[in-house]
C-alpha cells in the first residue's frame, strides 16, 4: 500500500502541476485577448524577471541554510529570495558606488548565471524527498501526513477551498495589463507617476547615464534608501536601455506583490488549509496591490521582506525546535532589508516587530538565548541598512538625510529648506501649521477622518455616509464620498482585509500573538497619524501583518463543513469583498485607459509616444527630443525622465541656482544661463503655481524674468511653443507650460561681452 500511495501522490501532484499550467494559460489568454501587445511585453520581459529573482534564491542559499534551520522547503525558498534580492539590491549600490555600472557585460553575466544556480536549487530542492512521511487513510479517502520539515502536503482534507484562489485571476490579469503601461499614465491620485519619473526611475536613469552612483544635489530624493530603486537601475544594464527597461522595471515591483501574496500562503499554511487560503486570497484581492503593482514604487518590495520577518517570528512562535538566537538574525537581515526599501519601515515595521520578536522569544526559550536573538536581530538591521546610512552619511554628513536636519544637519540643506522639508511633508490639517504635538492631538478628530478615508473606507459604509449627506441636503459631499475627486481616487483595502482580522478576538481563544500582532497594527496605525503627512499608500504596511490575523481568524471561526456558521461568514465576507474590489479597481482602470465615450486608449508600450512628444502635457519633448544631445533647464517642474538630452533640474526642496541668480542683478542671471550653455529652457507655470499654494516656490522666479531674458546679449531667448491654456501667475498672463529656445550667436556674445567691459572699467574709475 506504501508503494501505490506514493504513486497516487505522484499522480496527484502532476495534475496539480497541469491544473496550474492551464490557469496561467487561461490569464495569458485573456490578456493576449485584450492586448496582445501588452502579453508580449511581459512574456518576453520574464526572462529577465526570473533571472533577478532566482539570483536571488542562489544569494540566499547559504544564509538561509545556516540561520533558517527547522523551515520548511516554501518557507526557505521565499526567505531565500527576500534575503537574496535585498543583497542584490546592496550590491548595485556598492558596485555603482565603485564606478562598475558601465561594466554591464559583468553585472550581465552575474546575473543569468545566478539565475541559473538558483534555478537548479530551487528544482533540486523541490523534488528532494517531496513525499515526506505521508500515508493513505483508507477509512477518511484522503493523504494525511507532513513533510521532512513539518509543511503540510497540498492535498489534505479541505482541497476544495482552493478554488477560492481563482477570485485572485481577475486581479492578476488587470496588474499585467498596467505593468505593460508606461509610467506618466497611472493614477491620478499619485500625480500620474510624478514621483516615478522624478526620481524612483529618474535618478537610476541618470547613474545609468554616467556609470557609476554618485551624489545628486539637485534631487534630495536621490538620499533615500533605494533597494528598489537600485533593482531598477539593474534592469536598465540588463536592457542596455533606459527606456526599454521601464516595463521591467514595473514588473520587479509587480512581482513583489505576487512574492508577498505566496509568503502570506507559505507562512500561514501551518495554521491550516482553509487559514491559508483566506490570508493568501484576501490579500490578492485587496485594491493597494493591484494599485501599487504597475507603478515603479518601493512599497511592496518594503511588504514583502517585512511579511517574510513576520512569518519568521511566527514559526518561532508555533514550532518549539526552532533556534531564537540564530532566527533572530535572520530575522534582523529581513528588517533591515525592509527598512532599506523605505524609512518609513524602521518606525512602522522594524520596532513594532522588534519588540514582537523580543517577547514571543521570552516564551519560547530561556531569557539569556532570547536576548541574544533580540541583540542579534537588531545588528542584522543594522548590517543590511548600514549602506545607506553611510552613504548619506559621506555625502551630506546626515547618516538619514533628508529626515533629521535639527539633530543631524546636512550638507544639502540650510534651516530655510529644513522647515520647508518639514512643512512639507507635515500634515495640513484644520488651516493651521502644527508646531507641536498638542496641536497634533488637537486635530485629532480631523485624523480619525484622514484614517478613515485612507484605510477603512468600504462600499457598505461610504452608502450610508452618503445617504446622511444627502438626507441633509449636501449633495456635493454626497457625491464626493462616492465619487472622489482624482487627486483622492484611492483604493479601498476590501471588507476581507478590513473585517477578518478581528474574529479571533470575539472567541475566547486567543493566544500571545494575537495581541502581539494587534500591538504591531495598533503601533503602525498611532505612527501614521501622528508622525506622517497622512498618505493613504503609507498604510500599506497593514498587509505585513492583518493577514497573519485573518488565518487566526479563519482557523478558529470557522467550522468542520462548507456550510457551517463560521465559514458561511466568513466565504460571505471573502465573495462580496472580491466583487466589491473589482469593481473598485476595474472603475479605476476604465477612467485612466478609455475616453469618456468608451473607447479604449492603446496605452500599451507606448512609452516612445512620451518620447515624442505626442502625449498631453509632455508635447515639448516632440521639439527637445530631436536632439539627444540637447540641453534642458527647467524650471517648476522636476520630471525630467523622458527627456534624452542632459537635464538641469531642481526639486522643490533642493538650491535652486536659477532662483538664487534670479534674486540679484538680472545680467548676472544672464551670465549664469551662458555659463550652463542650455539649448531649451521649459518653464511650467501650471506647476509653479501649484507649488507655491503646497510646498512653496521661489518668488524670484517669476514670468517678468524672461522678458529681460529675450532681451540682446549673450543669446537670444525665442519662445518655440506653448501648451495648455492661459493662466494667471504673479499678477500676469502667461502660458501654462512654454518652451524657450537659446540661440548663442558669435556677435551678439561679442557685443555683450564689450559692453560688460565697459561696464566694469566705469565701475572701477568710480
Amino acid at each position: 500500500m506504501k508503494e501505490s500511495s506514493r504513486e497516487m501522490i505522484a499522480d496527484r501532484r502532476y495534475l496539480k502541476f497541469l491544473l496550474a499550467g492551464g490557469i496561467v494559460f487561461l490569464i495569458f489568454g485573456i490578456v493576449w485577448q485584450i492586448s496582445n501587445v501588452a502579453c508580449a511585453i511581459f512574456v518576453l520581459d520574464m526572462g529577465n524577471l526570473l533571472a533577478i529573482f532566482l539570483t536571488g534564491v542562489a544569494i540566499g542559499y547559504v544564509p538561509v541554510k545556516v540561520l533558517g534551520v527547522g523551515l520548511s522547503k516554501g518557507q526557505r525558498i521565499i526567505t531565500e529570495i527576500a534575503v537574496g534580492v535585498g543583497v542584490l539590491s546592496l550590491l548595485v549600490l556598492l558596485g555603482g558606488l565603485g564606478g562598475l555600472i558601465r561594466f554591464h557585460w559583468l553585472w550581465r553575466w552575474g546575473v543569468w548565471i545566478g539565475g541559473v544556480i538558483g534555478g537548479i536549487l530551487v528544482y533540486v530542492r523541490w523534488n528532494d524527498n517531496a513525499w515526506g512521511n505521508s500515508s493513505w487513510n483508507d477509512s477518511k479517502g484522503e493523504f494525511e501526513g507532513v513533510d521532512e520539515k513539518g509543511g503540510r502536503l497540498v492535498f489534505e482534507k479541505g482541497k476544495g477551498w482552493l478554488v477560492l484562489l481563482l477570485l485572485a485571476v481577475p486581479f492578476l490579469v488587470l496588474a499585467i495589463l498596467c505593468v505593460t503601461i508606461p509610467p506618466g499614465v497611472l493614477w491620478s491620485a499619485e500625480g500620474y507617476g510624478y514621483d516615478v519619473l522624478e526620481y524612483h526611475l529618474e535618478v537610476p536613469k541618470e547613474w545609468f547615464v554616467s556609470g557609476r552612483i554618485y551624489h545628486l544635489d539637485n534631487n534630495v530624493y536621490a538620499n533615500f534608501p533605494f533597494n528598489a530603486e537600485m533593482l531598477y537601475l539593474l534592469a536598465m544594464i540588463l536592457k542596455g536601455s533606459v527606456y526599454d527597461a521601464v516595463y521591467l522595471a514595473q514588473m520587479i515591483h509587480f512581482a513583489f506583490g505576487i512574492l508577498f501574496v505566496v509568503a502570506v500562503w507559505v507562512f500561514t499554511r501551518d495554521l491550516g488549509f482553509r487559514s491559508a487560503v483566506a490570508s493568501t486570497v484576501s490579500c490578492a484581492i485587496c485594491g493597494w496591490v493591484m494599485y501599487l503593482s504597475p507603478l515603479a514604487y518601493n512599497e511592496l518590495g518594503m511588504i514583502f521582506s517585512g511579511s517574510v520577518a513576520l512569518g519568521l517570528i511566527f514559526i518561532c512562535w508555533r514550532n518549539k525546535e526552532i533556534d531564537v538566537v540564530r532566527m533572530g538574525l535572520l530575522v534582523g537581515l529581513l528588517l533591515g532589508i525592509s527598512s532599506g526599501f523605505k524609512y518609513t519601515s524602521v518606525a512602522m515595521i522594524f520596532l513594532p516587530l522588534f519588540v514582537f520578536f523580543c517577547v514571543i522569544s521570552n516564551f519560547r526559550s530561556s531569557f539569556l538565548r532570547a536576548a541574544a536573538g533580540s541583540g542579534l536581530l537588531v545588528a542584522g538591521w543594522f548590517v543590511s541598512f548600514c549602506p545607506y546610512l553611510l552613504r548619506n552619511y559621506v555625502w551630506t554628513g546626515n547618516p538619514v538625510f533628508p529626515l533629521c536636519y535639527k539633530y543631524f544637519g546636512g550638507s544639502d540643506f540650510d534651516e530655510w529648506l529644513a522647515e520647508r522639508w518639514e512643512r512639507g511633508h507635515g500634515a495640513k490639517l484644520g488651516g493651521k501649521e502644527e508646531r507641536s504635538f498638542r496641536d497634533k492631538i488637537g486635530n485629532l478628530k480631523l485624523r480619525f477622518y484622514r484614517l478613515y478615508w485612507a484605510g477603512f473606507r468600504n462600499e457598505i459604509v461610504d452608502n450610508f455616509i452618503a445617504e446622511s449627506y444627502r438626507s441633509k441636503g449636501e449633495f456635493s459631499k454626497a457625491e464626493e464620498i462616492l465619487h472622489p475627486p482624482a487627486i483622492l481616487d484611492l483604493p479601498k483595502f476590501g471588507l476581507s482585509i478590513l473585517l477578518l482580522p478581528w474574529m479571533i478576538f470575539l472567541t475566547r481563544r486567543q493566544r500571545i500573538v494575537d495581541w502581539m500582532m494587534m500591538f504591531v497594527f495598533l503601533v503602525q496605525t498611532f505612527i501614521w497619524m501622528m508622525f506622517t503627512h497622512l498618505q493613504g499608500r503609507f498604510l500599506i504596511v497593514w498587509l505585513v501583518v492583518l493577514p497573519f490575523l485573518i488565518g487566526r481568524s479563519w482557523m478558529d471561526m470557522s467550522g468542520k463543513g462548507w456550510w457551517s456558521k463560521g465559514n458561511v461568514f466568513l466565504l460571505a465576507v471573502l465573495l462580496i469583498s472580491a466583487g466589491f474590489d473589482f469593481k473598485d479597481c476595474m472603475g479605476r482602470y476604465v477612467r485612466h485607459c478609455y475616453t469618456r465615450d468608451g473607447h479604449s486608449i492603446d496605452w500599451f508600450g507606448q512609452h516612445r509616444a512620451f518620447l515624442a512628444g505626442k502625449v498631453p502635457g509632455y508635447e515639448q519633448l516632440g521639439l527637445i527630443n530631436k536632439d539627444a544631445s540637447a540641453k534642458t533647464m527647467l524650471i517648476a517642474d522636476a520630471r525630467p525622465f523622458y527627456y534624452r538630452g542632459r537635464v538641469i533640474y531642481w526639486t522643490v526642496f533642493n538650491r535652486n541656482e536659477f532662483a538664487k541668480f534670479a534674486q540679484g542683478p538680472l545680467y548676472k542671471l544672464k551670465d549664469y544661463i551662458f555659463s550652463v550653455h542650455p539649448d531649451f529652457i521649459f518653464v511650467n507655470w501650471m506647476e509653479a503655481k501649484r507649488l507655491s499654494q503646497t510646498y512653496g516656490f521661489s518668488k524670484s522666479i517669476r514670468p517678468s524674468l524672461f522678458y529681460y531674458l529675450s532681451s540682446p546679449g549673450r543669446f537670444k531667448l525665442k519662445r518655440l511653443g506653448r501648451w495648455g491654456g492661459i493662466i494667471r501667475y504673479d499678477g500676469r498672463i502667461v502660458p501654462a507650460r512654454v518652451l524657450y529656445g537659446l540661440d548663442y550667436k558669435k556677435d551678439v556674445s561679442e557685443r555683450h561681452e564689450k559692453r560688460v567691459g565697459m561696464r566694469n572699467v566705469r565701475r572701477r574709475r568710480r
